[in-house]
């Protein structure tokens, strides 16, 4: 036993140290030099300019970096810039290769295949294939639509299908689509496509009868790319200016604007489909101005570059032009040549079954799309089959979870707010009150001081009054003034109509003696006095058993009609209608006069009609009629009797 223990002690003792060497001299992973990578991608997009051998060189470096370390972003940023100096050298075919090859790096990401879209439907084209560039355009128009939250941009592929329709001449399709195209690259601040956009619209408009629409388009453009600084755009715009000067037959300006033109052509910046369609268009120019020679020598410009540059869109114009310049010089031979290949090209290049194709492809695309969709979510359906069920019952606890949580939260709210509601009423109830009780306060000490000045008038005023009377006829009858003296019998007279008038002021001030014998006897009596004072037509009709109320809610009651008929005798009313109708619990009063209309401004007006409100009573005017006014009063007997009353 001890022997198989020392053997045991003895291998450990040199495996241990053996296994932590092996762990010491390990071969580290290799980690991912992403600087280098960016570096060598910066270096050969600066170079696409310049020397395209030494931009492919750094390019392909990149490429291999980024495959070994799998780096996606410098992998796909590598294919990109590589299909890009591709297409400058007329190599489609190579330029599709590496754009399939970033779709399948970035197969998971909406927004870059998309961008991988565009640029296969570029060079499709470029290459004269418009079915399929439509085809792939479309695909990138939907994905945007589908996926807004992505935030793709769509003014390029706008501008793709608006060239493609150009090419296969359908200016109204080509217009519509630089028209939405105008509109994303606004909404996308992308200002260099935007001057673009604006250029080619005005190449629309420039056979229109209104020419002065193109040269706004062309101007707006112009502003743009120079705000800019792109060489290409500034080329282009002044070209077109030229050409639509030479439409307007002034060939002075259109010249200016074509050596404009031709001084940028060879910059440096400017890609040689930019050239190659400016050559054309110069071509194009001299060709209308008559300047064979010139048109000549860019035609022939034009077809070369368009061979360097491995395109076919821009060849079929050469040819064209050319042929129609050799016949105007009797070259008919050469005519010949370039007419003959120019009809096989533009036949390829227009064919009837494409254009049928791409028509049907705008119009059957969004429904494929579609069905591609579904068929895509029936496959995730039943990937996920599985879980449905675990999912389901997750889901239906936590939403009966949520449910209880929510409604008791509602219910908690709603109690809230009922007691709350509650609270805020009982505090409007309590101001109410408090504001009632003030008034009414402040009415029954008017209602004091009104007695109290009524009380001195009658007991002081009139009864000094009644002294002096009696003095004057004192002297009077002692002589000191003639008998029949005119003065002296106006100053009696005089001081008779004082006496009666603080009479009256002092009866009207004091709570009234007349309601001693009830309601309606009381306003007998004061109408009455009306009629003999204001010479007044006064007709009063009672329905009804006047019950008897407290002396408080009588006063009340009949000051508040009193106050009525004086006010309505203030607005020039000489003949007034007085109706009372008693009922169980309500005394209806119906008042109608021949006076001026109501004014709801007037403060003796308000004043009723705050103390009305206090006695919970109601009061209404109807003054529609233009001969006269009718005032609705109707009182709460239960409440005036409950001690309410003013």
């Amino acid at each position: 036993m001890a022997k198989k223990l020392f053997l045991i002690f003895v291998v450990l003792a040199v495996l241990l140290p053996a296994r932590e060497n092996s762990r010491k001299y390990a071969v580290l992973p290799r980690q991912r030099d992403t600087l280098t990578i960016s570096m060598l991608i910066k270096k050969g997009t600066a170079y696409k300019s310049r020397s395209a051998d030494s931009a492919f060189y750094y390019l392909n470096q990149a490429l291999t970096l980024s495959r070994a370390d799998t780096f996606t972003n410098g992998f796909f940023k590598s294919l990109i810039q590589l299909a890009d100096l591709s297409i400058s050298t007329g190599n489609y075919p190579a330029a599709l290769d590496y754009y399939r090859q970033a779709l399948a790096a970035v197969k998971d990401d909406m927004a870059r295949m998309a961008t991988v879209y565009t640029n296969i439907a570029h060079v499709f084209y470029l290459d004269g294939q418009y079915e399929k560039a439509a085809n792939y355009t479309y695909r990138v128009v939907e994905t945007a639509n589908r996926f807004p939250d992505l935030k793709i941009k769509t003014c390029i592929p706008l501008v793709t299908l608006s060239v493609i329709w150009w090419q296969l001449e359908d200016q109204k399709k080509s217009l519509y689509y630089l028209k939405l195209a105008e509109k994303a690259a606004r909404k996308e601040n992308d200002l260099p496509k935007l001057a673009d956009i604006l250029n080619k619209t005005g190449n629309r408009y420039l056979d229109s009868p209104d020419k002065s629409v193109a040269l706004n388009y062309y101007l707006r453009a112009l502003n743009i790319s120079r705000q800019c600084g792109d060489t290409g755009l500034i080329m282009i715009v002044e070209q077109n200016l030229g050409g639509y000067y030479r439409m307007l037959h002034k060939p002075r300006i259109a010249e200016d604007h074509f050596q404009k033109a031709i001084a940028l052509i060879d910059h440096p910046d400017i890609s040689p489909f930019f050239k190659s369609s400016m050559l054309n268009t110069l071509g194009n120019n001299y060709l209308l101005m008559e300047q064979y020679d010139k048109a000549e020598y860019f035609l022939l410009k034009s077809l070369e570059q368009s061979r360097q540059a491995g395109t076919r869109v821009y060849t079929t114009t050469p040819y064209e032009l050319l042929s129609e310049i050799y016949a105007h010089t009797n070259r008919y031979s050469e005519a010949v040549k370039m007419q003959e290949r120019y009809q096989p090209l533009r036949d390829s290049l227009l064919d009837n079954e494409k254009i049928k194709a791409i028509n049907s492809l705008e119009i059957k695309y969004e429904a494929a799309r579609k069905d591609i969709e579904i068929a895509r979510r029936q496959l995730l359906i039943e990937k996920e089959s599985s879980h449905i069920i675990v999912r389901n019952i997750m889901i239906a606890g936590t939403g009966f979870c949520l449910v209880c949580i929510v409604g008791f939260g509602i219910q908690f709210y709603k109690s809230r707010q009922y007691r709350r509601r509650l609270e805020d009423e009982n505090l409007q109830l309590l101001k109410s009150e408090e504001k009632i009780q003030l008034l009414r306060a402040t009415l029954q000490g008017e209602e004091k001081e009104r007695a109290r000045v009524g009380r001195e008038l009658h007991d002081g005023t009139g009864s000094m009054l009644s002294v002096i009377k009696m003095g004057v006829s004192v002297l009077c009858n002692q002589r000191y003034i003639p008998a029949k003296d005119k003065s002296f019998d106006e100053l009696m007279q005089l001081i008779d109509e004082t006496a009666a008038e603080v009479r009256e002021t002092a009866h009207n001030l004091l709570p009234d003696p007349l309601l001693n014998g009830g309601m309606e006897e009381a306003l007998s009596i004061y109408c009455e006095r009306l009629r003999k004072k204001h010479v007044l037509e006064i007709t009063m009709q009672y329905y009804g058993e006047a019950p008897r109320l407290s002396k408080e809610a009588e006063r009340s009651v009949f000051r508040i009609l009193k106050e009525i008929i004086q006010y309505r005798i203030t607005k020039k009313a000489s003949a007034v209608f007085f109706q009372l109708n008693w009922q169980q619990d309500i005394l209806s009063v119906i008042i109608e006069d021949n006076g001026m209309r109501m004014n709801d401004q007037d403060a003796d007006w308000q004043r009723l009609t705050l103390r009305m409100n206090m006695m919970k009573a109601v009061i209404e005017t109807d003054d529609r009629e233009a001969t006269g006014i009718t005032t609705d009063l109707e009182f709460d007997l239960v409440h005036l009797s409950g001690g309410h009353s003013i």
